[in-house]
């Protein structure tokens, strides 16, 4: 049975803090082009960052904004 998109983004972040770098970039992008829900869009956003993909959660900041323009923690 396939990992939860919260197990995914947990696992990758394992990845990231036993030095497997990446394995971790590359799951943190792929659940980038997911539905992901937004109470998770924050965590995948800050992740990306982390492995310097900004681009990628530039993009999912304005997603969690266009889903959410009032909440504070989207913007």
């Amino acid at each position: 049975r396939p990992l939860s998109i919260a197990r995914r983004l947990a696992y990758a972040d394992c990845c990231w803090f036993v030095g497997d770098k990446a394995i971790s970039q590359t799951a943190f992008c792929h659940l980038a082009k997911e539905d992901v829900p937004f109470p998770l869009l924050s965590t995948l956003a800050m992740e990306l960052g982390r492995v310097q993909e900004y681009e990628r959660a530039l993009r999912v900041c304005k997603r969690a904004m266009a889903l959410a323009p009032d909440c504070p923690e989207a913007k």
